[in-house]
């Protein structure tokens, strides 16, 4: 299981669509989060073995920036449509 870990005021947290695994491991997440050192900033990849916290053996936290960042540089890297010439 992959999921997105952003930076936010209070620290880093799940991204947007990973609330299933930050709610299955509860107020456990944050402790966890920071024990290893977890920053959310892009490029940032931590393994974690679930110990039967969720189905996956094995969650990948993926760091991607905060999410206005990770908005801001995704239309940076979309290529602009191109036009027929005329």
């Amino acid at each position: 299981m992959v999921v997105g870990v952003v930076t936010g005021p209070s620290g880093p947290t799940v991204a947007p669509g990973g609330q299933d695994v930050a709610k299955a491991y509860g107020r456990k997440l944050a402790p966890l989060l920071s024990a290893l050192g977890v920053t959310g900033k892009a490029g940032e990849t931590v393994k974690v073995p679930t110990s039967g916290t969720i189905s996956s053996p094995m969650l990948v936290l993926v760091g991607l920036d905060s999410p206005q960042q990770s908005v801001a540089q995704g239309s940076k890297t979309t290529p602009e449509p191109t036009r027929p010439s005329p």
